[in-house]
Formats: structure tokens, sequence, C-alpha cells
């Protein structure tokens, strides 16, 4: 586990929790995908969402660092608790004029 693992709740036991990650414009084109389901560790926070996400796209790395989150169509920041079911989209910055 990373250093921006972050843990929201002390557990004895494992439970994992069941995570949908939504991808946008140029996160969409690398990920080659709209969305991706995520099995991790009950009180696991946005920023391990995050780690599992570039573990698995590397090629998201840098895109990821300046993109804003969401949970449950609300932005949020990095240590925010998840619960299952909770929906995350990593919003890349838009640009326009």
């Amino acid at each position: 586990m990373g250093a921006a693992w972050i843990r929201c709740r002390r557990s004895d036991t494992l439970i994992t929790m069941r995570i949908k990650v939504l991808f946008f414009a140029s996160h969409r084109e690398r990920a080659g995908m709209d969305s991706l389901d995520l099995s991790l560790d009950e009180g696991a926070a946005v920023s391990r969402a995050r780690e599992v996400v570039v573990e698995t796209f590397p090629s998201l790395t840098p895109l990821l660092a300046a993109a804003r989150v969401a949970v449950n169509e609300e932005y949020c920041v990095s240590d925010r608790c998840l619960r299952d079911g909770d929906t995350i989209a990593f919003i890349p910055p838009v640009s326009g004029g």
C-alpha cells in the first residue's frame, strides 16, 4: 500500500466493498473504458481508489494528478471515506473559450 493510503475506519475483520469508477474525456481515452468496478477494503478513502486506478492504468498517473474527484456526484477531497456502492468520478481539467 502506498503512502497516500488512508484508512477511515479500523476493523479487525477484512470486509470488502464495491466501488464504481467513472472515466471522462482524456481519462476515458487512456483507460479505454467508461467505467471500472473496484473491490476495496472497507474503510478505504478516495486516495486508495486513485492508487488502484493508477496501478491498473499507469498511463493515467499524470492525468489523475490534476483531476478533480467527485463521489456520488459531489466534489470531495482525497481523504473522503468511501462506502459500499459509491461511485467515484475523476474529472479532468476543463479548458475552453
